[in-house]
């Protein structure tokens, strides 16, 4: 557990706990309520294969104030020390886009934070730069880079990750059609692109039914398909430094009707519901691909998407030999729909158990 005073009476302290197949981040303050905070504090970034996390904590009476870049205190959290640092603030000139980090390690075990500054891509952008902290120095650089060799104008990025080498290879997710690679520690970075192996099949929020991480040398792509008497997840998988959107290959597929309904769990539920769902009438979303690599699918279940009040669970499904592993229930008052709940990270490996908690 490590602390730090941000102003006057407000103290934020980082602790880890670790009950049996989850690890829980918080933040809290000792002199004062959770008020202090004008919205959750929220983990920005993990290290991809590391015990490094970027964290963001607003300060202010109103949710608003966290629009303010003077508000918002960044920290990284090295779960392998353990050691909480607050980072200098970026400067009016280092717009991040906070959904663009990505944390490279450096062979000196120093650390940068890279980000994309303001509207990186557009329209013959002139002025596409990256916001790079260096915590040896603690402090903010800009670096210009040129985006032209980009195919398309309009790239949201939903997610960043790691891919790492002498380079500092970061990685920037378009869940709807493209992944775009920087190498951040070259002196001139330029951008390459991967397309992605499929255009996607369903509507709505594309985290809830796509992830992209990168896994032993693999980037991998998972989907879900919806369709009116259940769903398919299919993962594919390609080697990194490779570009070509043919490379793409299919790793595995399971079916909601691979598992017969007597094998699922039985799932603890909310009052007044009496039958127990089969994976083909769950709400299913969010998938996760477990990070060891070992066909473990997690996905985020409810009886009703819209649902904020009673139980949702996390499936972990074995791709491999088709079978639910283990469930886990939570509440799902911070699960918006099926796009968020939960995130994926090798931070846990890292974590000790706090003192008081007991494991099972």
């Amino acid at each position: 557990m490590d602390g730090l005073r941000l102003r006057g009476d407000i103290e934020v302290t980082f602790c880890t706990v670790q009950p049996p197949q989850v690890s829980y981040l918080c933040v809290h303050t000792t002199a004062t309520d959770h008020t202090v905070f004008a919205v959750r504090p929220n983990i920005v970034a993990t290290e991809t294969d590391g015990g490094l996390v970027l964290l963001c904590v607003a300060v202010g009476d109103r949710p608003s104030d966290a629009m303010f870049r003077h508000k918002r205190h960044y920290f990284v959290y090295d779960a392998s020390v353990p050691e909480l640092k607050h980072i200098k603030q970026p400067g009016d000139d280092h717009p991040v886009n906070e959904r663009s980090f990505a944390i490279v390690r450096k062979p000196d075990r120093s650390y940068v934070l890279a980000a994309q500054a303001g509207v990186f891509f557009g329209y013959r952008n002139p002025s596409a730069h990256l916001c790079l902290y260096n915590s040896g120095t603690n402090s903010w650089s800009k670096l210009r880079v040129n985006v032209d060799s980009v195919p398309y104008d309009e790239f949201i990025t939903y997610n960043a990750f790691t891919v790492g080498g002498d380079k500092g290879t970061v990685a920037w997710v378009d869940l709807s059609h493209m992944i775009i690679f920087c190498n951040v520690l070259d002196k001139r970075p330029k951008l390459r692109f991967l397309r992605l192996p499929i255009q996607p099949t369903n509507a709505g929020g594309l985290p809830a039914v796509r992830d992209v991480s990168v896994l032993d040398g693999f980037i991998k792509m998972v989907e879900l398909q919806h369709r009116a008497n259940g769903w398919k997840a299919t993962i594919w998988s390609i080697k990194t430094g490779i570009f070509s959107k043919m490379a793409w290959r299919v790793d595995y597929q399971f079916d909601s009707s691979d598992i017969p309904e007597p094998s699922l769990p039985k799932l603890k539920l909310p009052e007044g519901v009496t039958a127990q769902p089969t994976l083909s009438t769950l709400h299913i979303g969010l998938p996760k691909l477990s990070l060891p690599d070992d066909g473990i699918l997690y996905l985020l279940a409810k009886i009703d998407y819209r649902d904020r009040q009673h139980t949702a669970w996390v499936l972990a499904v074995d791709m491999k030999n088709k079978t639910v592993q283990r469930v886990a229930g939570f509440s799902p008052k911070r699960a918006i729909g099926l796009c968020r709940g939960y995130d994926s990270s090798t931070i846990s490996k890292y974590l000790k158990v706090a003192s008081g908690t007991k494991e099972n």
